[in-house]
């Protein structure tokens, strides 16, 4: 759950220091943590009704299987770089191609 409350906790962070990434990429990410701490709430309250003796009702490996999907979202977002400016980079091109279409000219 601390791994969860931490990604919760700086996701309106990220977004903002990151205002290339969407607000729905946001949103999935958030609901998907937002539901993994309720499945993992529950799956607590059903551990705390069964007693000691009895077999547990959720493993750490079912845990860390359904927090894979999470951590993967979370993590492509924080290291989502900001995409590369097209229309400067095609300004230029189309710059360059006009001054060598100019010295063509000038050399016949």
């Amino acid at each position: 759950m601390k791994a969860l409350s931490e990604m919760r906790d700086r996701l309106p962070e990220i977004l903002e220091q990151k205002p290339w990434i969407s607000e729905d990429e946001g949103k999935d990410l958030a609901d998907k943590i937002s539901d993994m701490r309720s499945w993992l709430g529950e799956k607590i309250k059903e551990q705390s009704e069964v007693s000691l003796h009895d077999d547990p009702v959720i493993s750490t490996e079912a845990i860390a299987n359904k927090l894979k999907p999470v951590t993967k979202l979370y993590k492509k977002l924080t290291e989502k770089k900001k995409p590369k400016e097209k229309k400067a980079k095609e300004q230029e091109e189309k710059k360059e191609s006009e001054h060598e279409s100019g010295d063509e000219n000038i050399e016949l």
